[in-house]
């Protein structure tokens, strides 16, 4: 089935950052004479401030044992003062710092961009950090904290808006990986978590999080599009979240120990890690159109029965919200689910069908996309047909 129309080309690109680190988490645990030296002396400060000037310490719990810094949040650094309570076990006393390192080299700078990925990146940000916090009532030297949790990241955009959303709306029915369970953002406000959820795709296990989402959407929906910024038609932004186990046990295996020298290690190996974990976990496809899907699905080299039931879940896929539900419907085993999905992934497509009629015959899944664009290392083309 082919569209009448101009031939147009829709292109993806790798945005000049790369592969890198965007978000960081610090934390150091304290004793109750120091945890509450540092807060009290915050408090004092606060009391000096200009006239007008809002509150940048705050408690965000009734019991007033969390407070917010947002003192240096223009730098890139939100800082959590906590203090933790338990039958079980003694008080605990930590401050936390979400750190942008990106922000905290260049306040000035988009919330698109992520760190560069340059031979003294970690360097860069330890210089930043020590010269923001030298003269505050937190220590300034970045090797006094440890790494509790650390986003990899990289973002490509596309100069097509309709090509881009339909990658997004595809890409919103993968099934969950083995061992990872999809999760979903939430918020009061059932309206904003349900348009929110239509750009935002997230598994997590108890290792890592892999995250895909609409970057522009984001930054539109919560005001961080800068005034004098022109955002792309689309950003898709991978984001790869380690946690504080799996840090702890790869800074052991790697041997080290600096918080610094190991921020450079993930920034240099940025690519790998989020690349393999992308392919492990979203197997490169094509998207087709549903005729050009079952037919592509009907000439391969698999028995009838095989071929029909491959059919049978594109078919259902189709109209279902995820490849998840397809299968709920058809009452596959589990070696069937993983069987299938092998057969499909061994064909080079996915069985999501692009929209009916949709202007592009293919488009590839995020996971080939990123693939391509470090093979190529410029553009991906991608043909459609534009209505007259």
């Amino acid at each position: 089935m082919h569209k009448k129309g101009l031939k147009r080309t829709a292109f993806f690109t790798l945005t000049n950052d790369g592969f890198s680190v965007h978000t960081f988490e610090l934390s150091r645990q304290y004793t109750q004479r120091s945890w509450n030296a540092i807060k009290d002396r915050l408090y004092r400060e606060l009391e000096q401030r200009e006239p007008g000037e809002q509150a940048w310490i705050y408690a965000v719990s009734k019991k007033r044992n969390r407070y917010q810094c947002t003192r240096y949040a223009r730098h890139g650094v939100r800082i959590e003062l906590e203090h933790n309570t338990s039958t079980a076990g003694p008080e605990t006393f930590f401050i936390r710092m979400t750190i942008n390192p990106r922000k905290l080299l260049e306040p000035e700078s988009s919330y698109l961009g992520i760190l560069p990925p340059t031979k003294d990146a970690a360097e860069a940000v330890a210089k930043a950090f020590r010269k923001l916090l030298k003269h505050t009532p937190f220590d300034c030297e970045l090797d006094d904290y440890y790494l509790t949790r650390v986003d990899l990241c990289a973002n490509l955009q596309c100069d097509n808006g309709k090509i881009f959303r339909e990658v997004i709306r595809a890409s919103q029915k993968l099934p969950a990986p083995p061992k990872m369970q999809r999760l979903y953002y939430q918020n009061p406000d059932r309206k904003k978590e349900k348009r929110y959820n239509n750009h935002y795709i997230e598994y997590a296990c108890n290792s890592y999080d892999l995250v895909l989402y609409d970057k522009t959407f984001q930054l539109t929906e919560e005001g961080l599009k800068l005034s004098y910024e022109k955002l792309p038609e689309g950003v898709l932004r991978c984001e790869l979240r380690f946690r504080r186990d799996w840090i702890r046990s790869d800074q052991k295996e790697v041997g080290i120990a600096s918080t610094t020298a190991y921020l450079q290690y993930l920034v240099t190996n940025a690519r790998l890690f989020l690349l393999y974990v992308l392919t492990k976990s979203i197997p490169p496809a094509r998207y087709l159109r549903l005729p050009e899907l079952l037919e592509s699905i009907w000439w391969s080299p698999y028995p009838e029965h095989i071929r029909c039931r491959m059919q049978k879940l594109v078919t259902l896929t189709h109209k279902a919200d995820s490849v998840d539900a397809a299968f709920e419907k058809m009452r596959v085993s589990k070696e069937e689910r993983k069987d299938l999905l092998l057969r499909f992934q061994h064909l080079g497509v996915s069985p999501i069908p692009l929209r009916k009629n949709f202007s592009a015959e293919e488009l590839p899944n995020p996971t080939r996309l990123f693939l391509l664009l470090d093979k190529a290392g410029g553009p991906v083309s991608v043909n459609y047909i534009r209505s007259k």
